[in-house]
């Protein structure tokens, strides 16, 4: 982080207008008043600006801690009047110009050593208020009513009463000259680090191209930001932030499709080529293509000028050939990188076949592979499928000739040496994903946040009254508290003040404002819903929270379930999450949330926690004799792609028994295992204190005639293809006949096609049910990406409060997308010391330039930045 030209914070003290009372001073003499600081700023993270900052102390058996934007403890909440460069005049003089003022000093003070500055706003600028929102508890009743109660500070004025006025009278001592002389030398010479995307919010490659390349690098980093002036400049420095993340990635993942390998395709058994629908892909890397080392044998010079150029991209090529990647195979040449369509998606033409990387082992036998396979060049391995979905664009071609073969046996080099040599190797197309859509996600999502139409802000303490604060718009005042949480000076609206709002939800009698306000965990947690349908005692709460210490009971009262911020390790601030989560679910006003996380994994690991604390609390009360309230463990789906679930399923149920040999999101608390439970699946079975909402849809696949064809093949009585022409008459069942192949003179080609229009019928069947589960759910479990999905976006929207685990390696544009474009309850948790997932090394240079230029700001996540900018955290030790 580049140093400031100029930090320098002395004592001061703010004067009436008439001379009659002082404010502040507590280190000019004034011992009974509050710390008061002048600050004058030139350079590092901010435009120039000269400030007065008032100290609140904070009473000392707060369970909330607070920290300064380096993460050191802060003991007093600091509110600041900021004058930015430009918009304010000043001049000074000695006391003997404000005799009433000299009147004013303590005994001991030297009139000569002191000095009055005037400070009066241009016409039409105001001032910017900082640290103004935040949770606050005072050291004594008198210095909590400064803040929380709009009460006059030692008789004198309020804090809106000072922040609002257009010319300041500052009690200074003599030292700060020098400061100001510096100031006023240094300010009008600030050079603005240039920004490579300006004032632009949304991100396209071929837009930025030229400007992101890297022979236009700099030897510069961009500053690693807390807090950021204005909504535009957040909003340009987060969008720079996707931007960095994924740029050289897409660009590496270009140059991959590009590359044209020979393949040799292997059959899945003895039909046809034309008629078998799965293949084997192989083909023999270099080392250089697997790990990047620039010794490309003999063979290899066929990849060797292009592995010069991605060198310097180890992990985005490395994350591309992980077993279990999926990606698509292209079989045409494709256009131009620059290409796009309307939709930002890449403008191609090809055929484009599912795939995923599987090792080896899964096509030869260990005794044909030999000893040492991967010594002269890793083999990638390739399952490929045939479209399967009519629908889709691909299915039109999914007959593309390939030349394919049947198993050898023979070692895999004696294969690839014979087939090289008769030429029957077939060239195709790696078409990876670029992460464009998930670019463009967290861009829009950014875009939509911070976008001003609509939003009028306001930078008066949340006490004040009049046309500014009118919070008749309750939508634009949650807008305007997000944004402010990503600015990080504070709240003018602060959230305990917000109106009436639905929320998300179709009745206005739960809003946010009516959430729990005051929350006690010695008595019911209550809610101020007009109708709360259920009310948790305080037995609930005490289960909830038995394995926490006292001091994070205090702290959730604290916050009251609004912003809730824990650091820790990451598995003790998963467990505090797990357990406010709990508490989420317990009011009305929140009992609906959306969890999520930037990896696979700690997305499991929360919810595998989540439902365990879950049941054993549910099961627990169940015990005693005063429960006589309806509870049900918390139904968590672990949210994933819709349509590989379907398959998981139909793969399931065509086994015919459970063997999760599939990748571990086909496991615990998926829609596919719901699924399972619900249709009762090889001995799996809904537990009886489970959601009632399983037990309505189990009711409804037991008897509705919709799913007649998908009981008899859960029962596995009819394949998959024949679900659809199932019919249930007089109570018996029976498949319907085919149709006389013969009469409709149907080709093979024919029949197939038709055969796979009746198993995509089968498979949306399948996925309406699915959509049921997740749309039913208490908690669903996502990652970041997954959550603005076609299949879990409406539940995101409507979702009444938010977690956000592992935030330590969240990037804050990761949580806009989850939490955004309005401020819903969050709980955020993880170890700050975590980075934020990038695809490159900050610290990489090359010929004197970055290859990273943002890098620093990437690496804020949205955990580092709630602790840095003023909010109440609480420290899992």
């Amino acid at each position: 982080m580049p140093l400031p030209l100029l930090n320098d914070t002395q004592p001061c003290a703010i004067v009436s207008p008439d001379a009659t009372f002082i404010i502040g001073g507590q280190t000019l003499g004034f011992e009974n008043q509050l710390r008061t600081e002048i600050v004058i700023y030139v350079g590092g993270n901010h435009e120039a600006y000269i400030g007065a900052m008032v100290r609140f102390p904070r009473a000392r058996n707060t369970a909330a801690s607070f920290f300064k934007s380096n993460l050191s403890k802060s003991e007093d909440l600091a509110i600041t009047i900021r004058w930015r460069l430009n918009t304010f005049d000043i001049s000074g003089g000695s006391l003997d110009f404000a005799p009433q003022v000299k009147m004013l000093l303590p005994g001991q003070c030297q009139p000569d050593e002191f000095g009055i500055l005037q400070i009066k706003l241009r016409p039409g600028e105001r001032n910017l208020i900082s640290g103004m929102g935040f949770p606050f508890q005072g050291k004594n009743v008198a210095i909590d009513g400064y803040v929380n109660s709009g009460c006059n500070i030692q008789g004198g004025w309020n804090l809106e009463t000072i922040f609002g006025q257009t010319s300041f009278m500052i009690l200074v001592k003599n030292t700060i000259r020098p400061s100001l002389a510096s100031f006023i030398d240094l300010a009008p010479k600030q050079i603005t680090a240039k920004r490579l995307y300006g004032n632009v919010h949304h991100w396209d490659i071929s837009r930025y191209r030229d400007q992101m390349a890297f022979e236009n690098r700099v030897a510069h980093q961009e500053p690693v930001r807390y807090s950021f002036n204005s909504l535009n400049d957040a909003a340009t420095v987060i969008t720079q932030s996707i931007a960095q993340d994924n740029w050289w990635y897409a660009m590496d993942v270009q140059d991959v499709r590009k590359v044209k390998l020979p393949f040799l395709f292997l059959k899945d058994g003895n039909k046809p080529s034309a008629e078998t629908d799965r293949f084997w892909a192989i083909t023999r890397l270099s080392p250089g293509f697997v790990r990047f080392l620039l010794h490309p044998s003999s063979w290899e010079i066929f990849f060797s000028l292009w592995i010069s150029q991605v060198t310097r991209f180890k992990r985005s090529i490395g994350s591309l050939t992980n077993p279990n990647t999926e990606l698509s195979i292209a079989f045409r040449l494709p256009p131009s990188s620059r290409t796009l369509r309307d939709d930002g998606k890449p403008d191609r033409d090809d055929l484009g076949w599912s795939a995923k990387v599987v090792p080896i082992k899964n096509v030869w036998s260990e005794e044909y592979r030999g000893d040492r396979p991967y010594e002269d060049g890793g083999y990638f391995v390739l399952e490929v499928h045939r479209p399967r979905d009519p629908t889709s664009s691909a299915y039109s071609t999914r007959n593309h000739p390939i030349r394919a073969f049947p198993r050898i046996a023979e070692s895999v080099i004696e294969t690839f040496w014979r087939l090289e040599k008769e030429a029957e190797r077939e060239n195709i197309y790696l078409d990876f994903f670029d992460g464009r859509v998930l670019s463009r996600r967290r861009v829009n999502a950014t875009a939509n946040l911070f976008e001003t139409n609509g939003v009028t802000r306001n930078v008066l303490p949340y006490h004040s009254s009049g046309p500014e604060t009118d919070h008749s718009d309750s939508c634009n005042a949650l807008k305007i508290t997000l944004q402010e949480f990503f600015i990080g000076h504070g709240y003018s609206h602060p959230i305990f003040h917000l109106p009436p709002v639905a929320n998300g939800d179709d009745n206005d009698d739960v809003g946010l404002i009516r959430m729990a306000r005051n929350v006690s965990l010695d008595g019911n947690i209550s809610s101020e819903a007009a109708e709360p349908t259920v009310q948790f005692d305080a037995a609930y709460a005490n289960m909830v929270m038995s394995e926490h210490s006292p001091s994070f009971r205090r702290y959730i009262t604290t916050v009251a379930l609004r912003i809730i911020g824990v650091q820790g390790t990451r598995r003790k601030a998963a467990e505090m999450l797990v357990s406010t989560t709990l508490l989420f679910l317990a009011n009305p006003g929140t009992n609906k949330v959306h969890a999520s996380a930037s990896s696979h994994n700690a997305v499991l690991d929360f919810a595998l926690m989540l439902y365990e604390k879950g049941t054993e609390v549910v099961k627990a009360l169940q015990k005693k004799a005063t429960c006589d309230m309806p509870r049900h463990i918390p139904l968590v789906v672990r949210g994933y792609n819709i349509k590989k679930e379907v398959g998981s399923f139909i793969r399931l149920v065509i086994r015919g028994e459970i063997e999760w040999e599939m990748s571990t999101w086909s496991q615990p608390l998926s829609p596919c295992e719901w699924l399972l439970k619900l249709v009762g699946f090889d001995e799996l079975k809904i537990d009886p204190l489970d959601s009632p909402k399983l037990f309505d849809l189990r009711q409804s696949f037991r008897n509705d005639r919709r799913f007649a064809g998908l009981r008899a093949f859960v029962t596995q009585d009819i394949p998959l293809h024949k679900v659809r022409d199932f019919v249930v008459s007089s109570g018996t069942s029976h498949a319907a006949p085919d149709k006389n192949r013969k009469e409709k003179n149907m080709t093979v080609q024919q029949e197939r096609d038709e055969r796979l229009r009746a198993e995509h019928w089968a498979r949306e069947l399948i996925e309406y049910l699915l959509v049921d589960i997740v749309e039913s759910a208490d908690v669903l479990c996502t990652t970041t990406h997954m959550s603005r999905d076609t299949y879990y976006g409406a539940f995101r929207e409507s979702a009444k409060a938010v977690v956000l685990t592992d935030a330590g390696s969240m990037s804050k544009a990761e949580a806009i997308v989850v939490w955004g474009p309005f401020f819903k309850p969050c709980a955020i948790g993880g170890d700050v010391g975590r980075k934020t997932r990038t695809f490159i090394d900050p610290n990489h240079v090359s010929d004197g330039k970055y290859a990273n230029h943002y890098g620093p700001e990437s690496q804020v996540s949205v955990l580092r930045h709630m602790m840095s900018s003023g909010n109440a955290m609480f420290e899992a030790k």
